[in-house]
């Protein structure tokens, strides 16, 4: 064997790339993006490509009855934030937010440290009973505030009569059939609805 056969030029052998070691690399992260398709796919159907219509339909003014629509770009925003009742509505939702979220949090905070107290044999019974609103349906929360806050009969504005809050039956707040009060009975509604679930978040 000749020595020019020996010699070979440095550098001339590399080691060679199998295709199991480029998987071996590239699968954890191949593997990742598969479990995740699922979930963007999802998004995509269900969030991304819908916002992306609604704002393409939102550049256009259709007819309330056929199918004319015609694209008049920035008109339509321009009109809602120009709206006397787009300013209302949203004077109101944050009237409602800031009267539900800071004291449903304050009462479940205030409840939870008082069931964290030792209560004795009864303290299934009050949990039981902050979780109730939680368990019952919505039809029945309605109808259960539709009786309490009834301009005759009533017991909330019974009560407000006999803490001397309110004169008469007659005078005391209309509270859904009046557009001062209707707010402050949703509220209240609304944070006894969600009462046992903070509570149990709270603890």
């Amino acid at each position: 064997m000749s020595q020019s056969t020996l010699e070979e030029p440095l550098g001339a052998r590399q080691p060679v790339k199998t295709q199991s070691n480029w998987t071996r690399r590239i699968w954890p992260t191949l593997e990742g993006y598969l479990y995740l398709a699922p979930t963007l796919l999802g998004l995509l159907i269900f969030v991304f490509i819908p916002i992306i219509t609604s704002f393409r339909l939102s550049l256009n003014r259709i007819a309330p009855f056929g199918n004319q629509m015609r694209f008049v770009g920035l008109d339509n925003y321009v009109d809602l934030l120009t709206s006397a009742d787009y300013w209302d509505s949203v004077r109101v939702t944050l009237i409602f937010v800031l009267g539900t979220v800071p004291t449903g949090i304050a009462l479940a905070v205030a409840l939870a440290i008082l069931l964290s107290y030792p209560l004795g044999r009864m303290a299934w019974f009050y949990r039981a009973l902050i979780f109730v609103p939680v368990i019952i349906s919505s039809a029945v929360t309605g109808v259960l505030f539709r009786w309490l806050y009834h301009p005759v009969v009533g017991y909330l504005n019974y009560w407000l009569v006999q803490l001397g809050l309110a004169e008469s039956m007659q005078q005391a707040p209309n509270w859904l059939g009046s557009k001062e009060w209707a707010l402050l009975a949703v509220i209240i509604a609304t944070t006894w609805r969600q009462l046992g679930f903070n509570v149990i978040v709270a603890l």
